[in-house]
């Protein structure tokens, strides 16, 4: 395990800096409050609330990916103080020998998988897609969550063609004051349009930023434990 450290949490609060900033700027601008007041649907204010409460969540997947790297570097760093230490054979907790127990994580409960499996003909392949699949946790959620922000926009856009069509059809008469009630509603209707497609549109893309991040940092994660334990496991094993 080389190359320098990249913590999951750091990266992603430099991401959300650089929105927040850009947040300030739209709201300085009077963009934000335009958005919400002009929405009749009120969809732009549940594409925000879902956008603010699925970074959260994002938030809590980057720095429980940063707490399982520190892990596997701790552990990677007693091991290399340890050369020529083996696996304690009848421990419940990974532990070597004289070393002691090893730190709980990802990372130990893998390598004890492994251990156990090479004497006993599991496949590799297998504790690696569980590794994987642990190492991601519930980054499902945000990329569904993400996807619906999409279908968010689309559905005010929906809307406000139906409040654009429905001024027409009420409308009984030409003359010049219905016209007017007229285009009045319909760019009623286009406003929600435009804005809930822009809301959503944008905050499906940012959110999906940062789950294409902690995805990138789980891949990491399984990648250094996966090298740590093609390296160790053999080189530890005792026959």
């Amino acid at each position: 395990m080389t190359g320098p450290v990249r913590s999951p949490f750091l990266q992603w609060l430099v991401l959300v800096g650089v929105l927040f900033f850009g947040w300030v700027v739209a709201w300085d601008l009077g963009l934000v409050e335009r958005a919400v007041e002009s929405d009749r649907s009120r969809i732009t204010w549940a594409i925000l609330l879902l956008f603010l409460g699925t970074s959260g969540h994002a938030a809590t997947r980057a720095w429980a990916l940063t707490r399982e790297q520190e892990t596997t570097l701790r552990l990677a760093e007693i091991l290399r103080a340890h050369p020529g230490d083996a696996f304690a054979p009848n421990s419940e907790r990974l532990a070597l020998v004289h070393g002691g127990v090893l730190p709980d994580g990802l990372v130990s409960e893998y390598l004890g998988r492994l251990r156990w499996g090479q004497g006993q003909g599991a496949d590799g392949s297998v504790l690696v897609e569980a590794l994987r699949e642990r190492a991601r946790g519930s980054h499902d959620i945000g990329w569904l969550l993400a996807d619906l922000m999409f279908k968010l926009g689309i559905l005010g856009t929906v809307v406000g063609f139906i409040i654009m069509l429905g001024s027409v059809v009420e409308v009984d008469s030409l003359d010049i004051a219905s016209l007017k009630t007229v285009l009045v509603r319909m760019s009623d209707g286009m406003r929600v349009a435009l804005y809930t497609t822009f809301t959503g549109l944008v905050g499906g893309m940012l959110l999906a930023l940062q789950y294409l991040l902690v995805d990138r940092a789980a891949d990491r994660l399984v990648a250094e434990i996966v090298e740590l334990g093609a390296v160790e496991i053999p080189a530890r094993r005792q026959d």
